[in-house]
């Protein structure tokens, strides 16, 4: 069995980013124009009005609006998670020779501060940096991209 190296090390000094949901926001469906219906075409000159399948009628969209945040404080990795995702035959017949692909995960000691709770978070590698600098570039990065604030 071979692990992939990880990024980071037990013991390494790092800081999260995380979503948040912050602002909750109310805007005019953009398919139907607010009306509730749109208009489906029975014949050259006749057109039904169905309800809009976006909002459901209502002429529209409520949603959170997702911000990316750093948590204030740096944590310290605790812990490293390999979650086999699936894995790969040298051959169909020969089921000993086979080698799995692993997801890399991280336990930060700022799960530690609950003493209820029952299983820490698993931090993804892309949600992880070592210095507040390159967390910070990579916050605004994605608040900047207005196509990913949809739920």
């Amino acid at each position: 069995m071979k692990l992939p190296k990880p990024k980071f090390n037990i013991g390494d000094k790092v800081y999260l980013i995380l979503k948040t949901y912050d602002e909750y926001i109310c805007e005019k469906c953009h398919t139907c124009n607010g009306q509730g219906n749109v208009y489906q075409s029975i014949s050259d000159i006749a057109y039904k009005p169905i309800k809009c399948n976006i909002c459901n009628g209502i002429g529209e969209i409520n949603r959170w609006v997702v911000n990316y945040k750093i948590i204030d404080e740096s944590c310290i990795i605790i812990g490293i998670d390999y979650t086999p995702i699936n894995y790969q035959w040298d051959t169909y017949l020969d089921f000993e020779d086979y080698e799995y692909i692993y997801n890399v995960s991280y336990i930060c000691s700022n799960d530690w501060d609950n003493e209820y709770l029952e299983e820490p978070d698993k931090y993804k590698e892309t949600k992880i940096f070592s210095n507040k600098e390159d967390a910070q570039v990579e916050c605004d990065t994605r608040n900047s991209n207005k196509n990913n604030n949809h739920i």
